[in-house]
């Protein structure tokens, strides 16, 4: 089992928790005598997990006809074109990272 197998699925459990933990109807961090910033420290970090394994999983989707690994290692026989590779899967990552904070922040907004 891979590291980001695991990554992804403990990733999306801890953010699906923390999502049901700090929604406002059931009250669990609203009643807690003491560590409520704390606990919304961790929740923040969780939500980045969870953004994080959301980016892998959608450049995964988007581009599922690329094996990135046999890509690179054709990429890799000249400098130029590794550093074009390196460069194509950067900028495809900013693109989708870009359209998930647009759409967090429009969720946001709208009061979801």
């Amino acid at each position: 089992m891979r590291f980001r197998f695991v990554f992804l699925v403990l990733g999306s459990l801890l953010a699906g928790l923390a999502v049901f933990l700090t929604d406002p109807d059931v009250r669990f961090i609203q009643n807690l005598p003491v560590g409520a910033s704390t606990i919304a420290m961790f929740v923040t970090l969780t939500f980045a997990v969870f953004y994080v394994a959301f980016l892998h999983v959608s450049r995964k989707g988007l581009a599922d006809y690329i094996d990135l690994q046999i890509w690179f290692n054709k990429a890799f026989e000249t400098p130029h074109s590794a550093g074009l590779g390196l460069i194509a899967v950067g900028l495809m990552m900013i693109a989708i990272s870009i359209v998930i904070l647009a759409s967090a922040i429009a969720m946001k907004a709208s009061g979801g």
